[in-house]
């Protein structure tokens, strides 16, 4: 049957199971799990109702879009975009971004979009630059190229020994700890030294037991290390942060170890770091062999 009247409505948690069959060859080929759907849309920290929607017609859904508001001051993102393969090139894809970019012109604070790559939670830390069908949509529709990410990926057997500095660390008078469930000292510190990744360390606090390392000095946290903090049943580490102050003492390559001990613990193989500061490649490769995976282009639009 061919559709020819259409609609957008808000999505609700009881279109999961009709917004997991659109997967299957979309996004870049990306393998998602319900669980990780769930994740990026309702169960996300930002979620917020009127920027998750999706069109239906006569056949169901044909696709959908959910974002943040916010990723930034002034800045909100597009965290999924997907259009049924069977249903592309009819309008659909332009119709639920037209209607994304007009939710958020009206609230009247937002004066640029940024495409897939969102702080925090996001699926990919950017667009697939191989997938021309996405990227040449996007730059229709004047989404711009502003910069570039990658992702690493490291076998969890894989590490180099850590011990050395680890005693090095508590003989400097550090102490190492495994993060509470309810975690203030943490939060507090994570929100005035590292706020883009608060999202993701309210993530590790839900897993049981929680995957965060936590480094303090006089009682007070200055470094932490997550994993399993996005994309959360994948495999993900980090990330990682250190008070300006404390760095240089190995506070990041021990806490990212025990991280990685713990991956393995849950049974990783591999395990990927994701978004990472290409400054960081050779201590990545160095600590835990790891290997570049995928790089990524970020794409933005200004609406103001």
């Amino acid at each position: 049957m061919t559709s020819t009247v259409g609609y957008i409505q808000n999505l609700q948690e009881n279109h999961l199971p009709l917004m997991s069959q659109l997967w299957p060859g979309t996004f870049n080929n990306q393998n998602v799990t319900r669980s990780i759907l769930f994740e990026k849309t309702f169960g996300a920290f930002d979620y917020a109702p009127e920027l998750c929607f999706g069109y239906f017609d006569d056949d169901g859904l044909a696709g959908f879009i959910c974002g943040t508001p916010a990723t930034r001051p002034g800045r909100a993102g597009i965290r999924l975009l997907i259009v049924a393969p069977a249903r592309r090139r009819r309008g659909i894809g332009t119709m639920l971004l037209s209607e994304f970019e007009n939710r958020l012109r009206a609230q009247g604070s937002i004066s640029h979009i940024r495409a897939v790559a969102t702080p925090g939670n996001y699926l990919t830390p950017g667009v697939n630059p191989f997938d021309m069908d996405f990227t040449c949509f996007l730059e229709v529709h004047n989404y711009h190229w502003v910069g570039t990410s990658q992702n690493l990926l490291a076998e969890s057997t894989f590490q180099r020994r850590y011990q050395d500095r680890l005693e090095s660390i508590l003989k400097s008078g550090y102490t190492l700890r495994r993060a509470d469930s309810n975690d203030d000292r943490l939060l507090e510190f994570v929100k005035e030294q590292f706020p883009s990744w608060l999202h993701e360390v309210r993530r590790s606090l839900l897993n049981s037991p929680v995957t965060i390392h936590v480094c303090e000095a006089g009682g007070e946290a200055v470094g932490f290390a997550c994993s399993e903090s996005n994309n959360v049943g994948s495999g993900v580490l980090g990330p990682t942060g250190v008070h300006p102050a404390h760095r240089g003492h190995g506070i990041s390559q021990v806490t990212l170890h025990l991280c990685v001990d713990d991956l393995r613990c849950r049974g990783f193989e591999r395990y990927i770091l994701g978004w990472t500061n290409p400054d960081l490649n050779c201590f990545f490769r160095r600590e835990f062999g790891a290997e570049r995976s995928g790089v990524y282009w970020i794409y933005e639009k200004a609406i103001a």
